[in-house]
C-alpha cells in the first residue's frame, strides 16, 4: 500500500521517519494504536503518524 503525506514531519524519536509534503510513502503495517503507520521512503523504514498521510487507492484489489 501507498500513502502520500499531506504534510512535512521531522521525526522525534530513533524510530520515526522524516518526510516532506507530496512524499510518496510505501506503508508496510498498521501499528495496533492505528495511530502510526510503519513506512518506507528511501530505503529507510520507520512509524510515520497516521493523520499526516492520505492513503492511495489499490486500483489493482478494486472490482471492475
Amino acid at each position: 500500500m501507498e500513502g502520500v503525506a499531506m504534510f512535512n514531519y521531522q521525526g522525534s524519536a530513533d524510530d520515526e521517519l522524516s518526510f516532506q509534503a507530496a512524499n510518496v510513502l510505501k506503508i508496510i503495517s498498521f501499528q495496533e494504536d492505528r495511530n502510526w503507520f510503519k513506512a518506507e521512503l528511501n530505503g529507510q523504514i520507520g512509524f510515520v503518524p497516521k493523520n499526516y498521510i492520505q492513503m492511495r487507492d489499490n486500483y489493482w484489489y478494486m472490482a471492475t
